[in-house]
């Protein structure tokens, strides 16, 4: 059984393999909506209501490689290409919609190739390719970025990524956990023990030539942690570009991260550095509730009560400038909230229920949870939302490849930004 850990996620140990065709029902339905947000698109009006999206499902729905993988987050590229970043992923063969001879991978990623002139449209197949790590010496594959030392450890991607000016051109920040088993029982095996900063070079051009280059971040950044407290930093990240005049400021690196206490109460932290200090931590400066301050310890909330998974994202809106949080509910709850502000710090509104999943999704084993925009993948007057239905039962997962793969909804900004 996959178990929750302390992030209330599920961990699943690093390569576990097991042994046992998708349909592609739907097609229909997904060439009608597809209709309808090419509609959208055309003429900048949101839709009516939350539309699900089965074109954007089936764009995810694999029967070789990549099968299946959580978190879901993506982070828009250079060269009209957005990056997926998964998790703990299936890669192997479905076959009558059940996973065979797969292999669990802690982390995996997808470019997919953008069309300029169809903002919001689905990608084809040949326009969504997956990436994880080498065939490993037993023959099955492994992460696409790993722990130097084999020390037990793995990365597992918190979301949060966002691209930078580097020294040689755009640079790649993504933010990611370090886990590693403890001899607890049962759903509780996994602990985090780290943060790590990922920058990665060259991602104006093909991922075999991408530079990576890892920083350990402070787990617990000299704040006064309570026993069983600790900050996980990277949840979302944003880059507000600078003037862009001759000598002038480079802009800002904007750094969520999450507070959580042994109850899984969990407040959202914020910090910011310019781009060139991402990797020294001594260059960040923590929201102190009215300033930036450049210690850590006076760092103040800027929201209370969120899930440990959650984007934020500057859109527009009504011809302004908003930002948008958008998380599943916590503790695993069913429902998809949206929060707004003016500013990144805030002052952020009141949670507001933008979709509620089927209740389906959540009979039995399965739960929901991993709500995330994407403001660069949606059409006008409308932002695109995914999220993830799993089961703490691995038998249910193995057999029912249709779980554990995003799935989406279309909602209208005026229903993200709080409009009657």
């Amino acid at each position: 059984m996959p178990p929750i850990n302390h992030i209330g996620r599920p961990s699943i140990a690093p390569e576990r393999r097991v042994t046992g065709k998708k349909s592609r029902a739907g097609i229909f339905a997904a060439l009608l909506l597809l209709l309808a947000a090419s509609i959208i698109a055309a003429s900048g009006a949101a839709p009516l209501a939350v539309v699900p999206q089965p074109a954007w499902d089936l764009a995810f729905t694999r029967t070789n490689g990549w099968t299946g993988g959580d978190v879901a987050a993506s982070v828009p590229l250079p060269g009209h290409r957005s990056l997926w970043l998964f998790g703990d992923s299936w890669i192997g063969r479905v076959a009558d919609n059940r996973r065979q001879d797969g292999t669990l991978v802690n982390n995996a990623i997808a470019i997919q190739t953008q069309a300029p002139a169809a903002p919001g449209r689905p990608p084809a197949p040949d326009d969504l390719k997956f990436f994880w790590g080498p065939t490993a010496a037993a023959g099955k594959p492994t992460a696409w970025v790993r722990p130097a030392a084999a020390d037990g450890s793995w990365f597992w991607p918190t979301g949060g990524g966002v691209v930078v000016p580097g020294p040689r051109g755009p640079r790649l920040a993504l933010f990611l956990l370090r886990l590693r088993r403890t001899d607890a029982p049962g759903a509780f095996g996994f602990d985090c023990v780290g943060s790590v900063l990922a920058l990665v070079d060259g991602v104006a051009g093909p991922v075999k030539r991408w530079r990576t280059r890892l920083t350990d971040l402070p787990h617990d950044p000299l704040l006064p942690l309570t026993p069983g407290e600790e900050i996980d930093w990277g949840t979302a990240a944003l880059y507000e570009p600078g003037c862009g005049c001759a000598g002038g400021p480079p802009g800002w690196v904007y750094i969520y991260g999450v507070r959580a206490d042994a109850d899984n109460h969990r407040d959202l932290l914020l910090a910011r550095v310019r781009p060139a200090g991402l990797a020294s931590f001594t260059d960040w400066e923590f929201w102190q509730g009215g300033s930036w301050a450049a210690e850590p310890d006076l760092a103040t909330p800027v929201v209370s009560d969120v899930a440990s998974e959650l984007s934020v994202e500057r859109v527009a809106a009504a011809g302004e400038v908003r930002y948008l949080m958008v998380s599943s509910e916590p503790f695993l709850g069913g429902r998809i909230l949206a929060r707004t502000a003016p500013w990144p710090a805030g002052p952020w509104s009141a949670p507001r229920e933008i979709y509620q999943t089927p209740a389906a999704d959540r009979a039995g084993h399965r739960f929901v949870y991993a709500g995330h925009s994407h403001a660069d993948l949606s059409p006008p007057g409308a932002v695109l939302v995914s999220y993830i239905v799993n089961s703490n039962d691995l038998a249910e997962l193995i057999g029912h490849a249709d779980l554990y793969r995003p799935r989406f909804v279309l909602v209208p900004m005026g229903a993200v930004m709080g409009e009657k």
